[in-house]
């Protein structure tokens, strides 16, 4: 497995830039670059981050997400807009699946309690009873 320190050394080695030279570009002082490339720390997210912008590397591509040569996902907002649109039909449905039990819930109930009141109603029970099937064959 490439570690973090790996594939910042390499990137950096693919620029022909020194330790120096990435302190500069990067703000990273020199010291916090050679732990991190030799592996010998837990590095902060603000100098791997600040270290990726200098060499052009995408976090994904330092996380071993992405492939050599492949180009990072780009977030834009067209798909912001697509992926809330997505979100907001999704609720819909989820309403709407609502709605739709709580109003088979009430007539249910309102069926019982018509049948108890009311003794001759025994088709209502088995109205409610073949329902009840049905609802239970689509769970």
């Amino acid at each position: 497995m490439v570690t973090i320190g790996q594939t910042i050394r390499e990137a950096r080695a693919k620029k022909a830039l020194t330790v120096q030279q990435l302190d500069e570009l990067s703000g990273v002082p020199a010291s916090t670059i050679r732990r991190i490339e030799g592996d010998n720390n837990d590095p902060a997210f603000s100098a791997v981050s600040a270290l990726c912008k200098a060499l052009g590397l995408s976090l994904d591509a330092l996380a071993g997400n992405q492939q050599d040569g492949a180009a990072p996902p780009v977030v834009t907002p067209e798909t912001i807009v697509a992926y809330r649109m997505h979100v907001n039909t999704l609720r819909h449905q989820l309403r709407v699946t609502t709605i739709i039990l709580i109003c088979l819930i009430a007539f249910l109930l309102g069926i019982l309690i018509v049948d108890l009141l009311i003794p001759s109603a025994g088709w209502i029970r088995r109205m409610a009873e073949g329902i009840q099937t049905a609802v239970r064959g689509w769970c």
